[in-house]
């Protein structure tokens, strides 16, 4: 991961026209006051917020008339990040490189190159498919919210749910160095194969009780009254059974494959 660092943030609200504005130092800043509930935690959510990162407001506070922008330094460079309601607005110097409202496919990306860092994780779906997280994978260690963070994992910020819960704790183990997308791609492959060793197990079981279903069908024959009528009752579930033979074959090697 780069190294950054915040700068400043600007909140302005556009309905009251007002705004603040807060500079940062390197190293550590401490927000403080003799007095509760005068904006000290909406302050940092804004920062995470500002960055994509969908964080639990307090009810008092209306996301909807704010407009919030935070600069950063990356790496010795200078970046601005902006936010209005679902508008994103990234800016390197004066330069504008991004202006989107698609946080997954946009936003995420961009801030993983910017950071050289990124969170890959498995849909909650039938397919598992591997995505880049949305940001509030990427800031979650460093923030916990005093009221909602304690409880659960990820207890600090909104619209995770595209994960599971198993799934959203893997993300600390990137931020410790042990996970890559790599890892992730072959773990979601690994349970995908579980799933369909799974499947062909209980078909084999099924093909198995056929089996037993129709040789006893064999046993339980009309008396034939020469030994081409025998042949002739015989032929057609000795047929599926060679059949249903051959198809467990082919699961067992399936099976094996996966293994």
């Amino acid at each position: 991961m780069n190294n950054m660092f915040f700068k400043d943030i600007l909140i302005a609200d556009v309905q009251k026209q007002s705004a603040r504005y807060v500079s940062f130092q390197t190293g550590l800043n401490v927000i403080t006051s003799t007095e509760n509930h005068v904006g000290k935690s909406s302050l940092i959510k804004s920062l995470y917020n500002t960055l994509g990162a969908d964080v639990k407001f307090d009810s008092k506070w209306s996301k909807e008339t704010k407009l919030s922008a935070v600069s950063v330094d990356i790496n010795g460079e200078g970046y601005r990040f902006v936010r209005f309601l679902k508008k994103f607005a990234i800016f390197k110097g004066e330069l504008l490189i991004l202006l989107t409202d698609a946080v997954t496919k946009e936003l995420a990306p961009k801030l993983g190159e910017l950071f050289n860092f990124s969170v890959y994780l498995a849909e909650k779906t039938n397919s598992n498919k591997i995505v880049q997280a949305p940001p509030a994978f990427t800031f979650m260690p460093y923030f916990i919210d005093q009221d909602m963070g304690w409880s659960e994992l990820y207890g600090s910020f909104e619209r995770l749910d595209q994960f599971s819960k198993s799934e959203r704790a893997k993300s600390l183990f990137f931020h410790l160095g042990i996970y890559t997308k790599t890892r992730i791609e072959y773990q979601a492959e690994k349970d995908k194969f579980k799933n369909e060793i799974e499947e062909l197990k209980k078909r084999e079981n099924n093909i198995l009780i056929t089996i037993k279903f129709l040789t006893e069908e064999i046993q339980n024959l009309i008396p034939a009254d020469d030994e081409n009528e025998l042949k002739a009752y015989l032929e057609v579930p000795n047929k599926e059974i060679q059949a249903l033979v051959q198809t467990i074959g082919q699961i067992r090697n399936r099976i094996q494959e996966l293994q």
